[in-house]
């Protein structure tokens, strides 16, 4: 299956973000682990994380940060 996606501008109180997530291999315990990156289209941020804990950990600072408004 292959998936499509389009990359347009978040309208004004949108965030949009793409996450990308793989099985990689740990240290020596030779245990998959769950790696990834998450993408802010509008900012052109990437943060790379190390499960799903990480990719909400990410998700809802930028969202604070959005909601707080310019410094």
């Amino acid at each position: 299956m292959r998936c499509y996606a389009w990359l347009v501008k978040a309208e004004r109180g949108e965030a949009v973000f793409l996450v990308r997530m793989w099985h990689q291999e740990g240290d020596s315990s030779g245990e998959r682990e769950w790696r990834g990156s998450v993408f802010e289209i509008d900012t052109g941020v990437r943060f790379y994380v190390s499960g799903a804990r990480d990719v909400a950990d990410f998700i809802r600072a930028r969202l604070a940060e959005k909601s707080e408004g310019p410094r």
